[in-house]
């Protein structure tokens, strides 16, 4: 299926798209410069989350938060009109803060599919197994492990955001929504002393609206 979607991919930058969504969203590329990258990276980090990934170190869940959240943005800023490479890049790490920290309030539910996205030098700093469910290892070292992922991307956002020029910050109004969603998930998460469980972190219909709506006005 994968397979099939990177040959799409380039069916649909020619103009030949053949299902539905890529032929609807191949009216939006014309003069865009998109590239097949960009959604070849998106594919790929679906092949990682298939095949459970290991990440030895913290640069390799970096790559692929930028494979996911950071091909994402890009997509979305360049769709906006966004030519700069400065707002390309905002983009890209604004994208990997909300793909980290998507990873913490989805930390619980991933484990219990046996997938684990933290870095094992993470994991071995905190003193935290494989698991990471409550009551297998030291909760202190959990929360911590949590908190710095969120200190993480909390820095990348607000460097990327702080990086933007003004006239390019409408550019990135995707970003800064979904950025937005998933801190308010964090602080959540943070307001339940990092508990971790088995379905990931949500916010109600209303709370996910006035958090989207304030961050795109």
């Amino acid at each position: 299926k994968l397979r099939w979607w990177e040959e799409e991919i380039d069916l649909m930058l020619d103009g030949k798209a053949r299902h539905p969504v890529a032929r609807a969203f191949q009216t939006h590329c014309h003069g865009t410069h998109l590239t097949s990258k960009l959604f070849v990276d998106i594919v790929d980090s679906a092949r990682q989350d298939i095949n459970p990934p290991g990440f030895a170190e913290f640069e390799n869940v970096r790559r692929y938060c930028n494979r996911r959240g950071g091909a994402l943005a890009i997509i979305a800023a360049r769709l906006c009109g966004t030519e700069s490479l400065i707002t390309m890049t905002a983009a890209r790490d604004l994208g990997c803060g909300w793909q980290l920290l998507d990873i913490v309030t989805r930390s619980g539910a991933d484990a219990q599919a046996g997938r684990v996205y933290f870095a094992a030098e993470d994991l071995r700093k905190h003193k935290v197994d494989q698991h990471v469910v409550d009551g297998v290892h030291s909760d202190t070292g959990l929360k911590a492990l949590l908190a710095d992922y969120v200190e993480r991307a909390q820095t990348l956002i607000e460097n990327a955001i702080g990086a933007t020029s003004p006239s390019e910050r409408d550019n990135l109004v995707t970003g800064c929504i979904l950025t937005a969603l998933a801190l308010a998930r964090a602080r959540k998460l943070a307001r339940r002393h990092f508990r971790t469980g088995p379905k990931p972190v949500e916010l109600s219909n209303l709370s996910a609206l006035f958090t989207a709506w304030s961050a795109a006005a």
